[in-house]
């Protein structure tokens, strides 16, 4: 059946965010250590956790922060809260949970790496953006990070681009860091063959940058991180959204219409200026 977007083999690689870091594993990309814990056997949460520090805790194959509250981290020398938030998890979602070291400390930077990806494979990378995680602090503890509440919330409020308040479009990073960030999200969209728009999101702290979460099929509504990206250069709604048909017409040889070129040239034509090879 012909249609829009990835495979399902690289949907079910976004979905699964253990697989998405064993790509990242695969690739030699730095990625918090993890293990995966399915409902019945709590084995893990005693056996194989072997780092220091916090964990968080989040459902193995939900999307859009769906589980994470502000309890979602946990110190790791407290094994017993670790598997009462894991059963939590599996009573919710009726799905195995993933236990990954929790990236956090002063400075951190919380990052997302949008790309669009033309039929040829060639790779643009979007501006990355930023979150700035003073203003999405949760108690207990002050973690930064968005819980499932903060975004709906946000989500239902946000009529407008200033309203998302709680962004840095572009992120504060200086050139090499950028670049390294483009390089690599080029190596993981071409692995895992995503196809026409991608997003990985980063953290990034003292020890250096970690890749969280791969993003198969990122949000793609008008005020979503990848639209917003495409928005600070000059790029329109409608012409973002188009670049999807656009790109499955030419994958299965159905020529586009004139007013679909047309409307997707803004698009397009940033692949002529600049674009990333996948390596």
């Amino acid at each position: 059946m012909k249609h829009t977007g990835p495979s399902s083999s690289a949907l079910s690689t976004g979905l699964n965010k253990e697989a998405s870091k064993n790509i990242f594993r695969k690739l030699s990309l730095p990625t918090p250590e993890s293990v995966v814990v399915n409902m019945g056997d709590y084995s893990p949460i005693y056996q194989d956790i072997n780092w220091e520090g916090f964990a968080f805790i989040k459902p193995l194959l939900q999307g859009g922060s769906k589980g994470i509250d502000e309890f979602s981290v946990i110190n790791i020398n407290d094994r017993d809260a670790l598997k009462e938030k894991v059963e939590q998890i599996h009573l919710r979602f009726n799905e195995p949970a993933i236990v990954e070291r929790y990236i956090g400390g002063l400075d951190t930077k919380e990052l997302s790496a949008p790309v669009l990806i033309s039929n040829d494979g060639s790779i643009f990378a979007l501006p990355i953006l930023e979150l700035d995680l003073n203003k999405v602090s949760n108690p207990p503890g002050n973690f930064n990070f968005l819980t499932q509440v903060f975004k709906e919330e946000n989500r239902a409020k946000c009529k407008r681009i200033e309203d998302k308040y709680y962004l840095k479009l572009p992120a504060a990073l200086d050139r090499e860091t950028s670049e390294r960030i483009h390089l690599d999200v080029a190596r993981i969209v071409n692995a895992v063959g995503c196809k026409d728009m991608a997003r990985v999101d980063i953290r990034w702290d003292s020890t250096g940058l970690y890749y969280i979460e791969l993003n198969v099929n990122p949000g793609k509504n008008r005020f979503s991180y990848l639209m917003m990206a495409g928005y600070s250069l000059g790029l329109n709604y409608s012409e973002m959204i188009s670049f999807i048909p656009y790109q499955a017409l030419l994958r299965y040889g159905i020529q586009p219409t004139k007013k679909l070129e047309k409307l997707v040239t803004p698009v397009t034509s940033y692949f002529e200026k600049v674009s990333i090879q996948p390596v």
